[in-house]
């Protein structure tokens, strides 16, 4: 939709919301590709799907913060790591009471990772 972030996630969020609809409505499966790291980012969503009927599957994908970092580094617009660590300390991740099936795709843990 080439809207800059700060300028209009209303916008892209109505949007998305619109082609979601779209799906459901037609009963065609669809995924939602977002960083909803906390429950009231997810909510809206997981309720829109269920008001039509839909099961919903959440994948949670976590990597390791030194992943994070050098994937980060490699973007063309580069998110500040005070706001990456802002975000981790928001961090809800999903639980089975969150949708039909919830998948937890988990990082390697080491001892010096967090």
């Amino acid at each position: 939709m080439k809207i800059a972030p700060e300028d209009g996630p209303d916008l892209v969020l109505a949007r998305a919301r619109k082609i979601a609809k779209e799906h459901l409505r037609a009963k065609r499966p669809f995924v939602w590709n977002a960083t909803n790291i906390a429950d009231f980012a997810r909510a809206p969503v997981v309720r829109l799907c269920r008001d039509y009927g839909a099961n919903v599957r959440i994948v949670y994908l976590e990597t390791t913060w030194d992943e994070t970092l050098r994937r980060n580094a490699g973007r063309s617009r580069v998110v500040p790591t005070s706001v990456i660590e802002r975000m981790l300390s928001k961090l809800e991740p999903p639980t089975v009471r969150d949708a039909t099936r919830v998948d937890w795709v988990l990082a390697e843990r080491r001892p010096n990772v967090r």
